[in-house]
């Protein structure tokens, strides 16, 4: 009897690990296609993707970085300060200020315009947006947003300030006489 209470006792084991792997498997399939999920999202956006552990200090980069900016800072975790180095002179007090006051607010959606260095050593005005997750005791933990390379609608912004000028200043007449994008 004690060998037979052991072979029953072997087979519930033997049959638990068999529901364990299989849902095992079932989870890691589950999060192959989440992940080709966020690959394609990634390819069909004109965003870069970045998710910051806000806790480590830690931020992840989409491949994004690359393809807008030159950035080959994919598929690895690179240190805060690797965002902050790249953010104009300018803009840094305004935009590192603004992430510091949703971080410690309960609000949770950020968005900032501001001048961001690409690879080439030239700024792109950009549009970055940020949704903060926070821990049940209401604290930020994580912030997972992306960034828009917006420096042609900027350009085209202020070639259209420039022509409003010169028609609202010019005291003769203007002729335009072929308008070309």
């Amino acid at each position: 009897t004690d060998m037979k209470q052991m072979l029953t006792k072997l087979n519930r084991q033997k049959n638990e690990m068999s529901i364990a792997q299989e849902k095992l498997q079932k989870t890691t399939a589950a999060l192959e296609e989440t992940n080709k999920r966020y690959e394609y999202v990634n390819m069909a956006t004109s965003e870069a993707i970045w998710d910051w552990n806000i806790l480590s200090g830690n931020v992840f980069y989409g491949d994004g970085f690359n393809k807008l900016f030159g950035l080959n800072l994919a598929k690895n975790y690179h240190d805060f300060n690797v965002w902050e180095e790249r953010i104009h002179p300018e803009d840094f007090e305004r935009v590192t200020s603004t992430i510091q006051q949703i971080i410690h607010s309960q609000e949770n959606n950020w968005t900032a315009e501001y001048r961001f260095l690409k690879s080439d050593k030239q700024y792109a005005f950009v549009e970055d947006k940020g949704f903060v997750i926070r821990n049940e005791d209401g604290h930020a933990i994580r912030m997972i947003g992306s960034i828009e390379d917006i420096t042609q609608k900027k350009q085209r912004e202020e070639y259209l300030k420039l022509m409003e000028a010169v028609i609202k200043n010019t005291h003769d007449s203007v002729v335009i006489t072929e308008i070309k994008n």
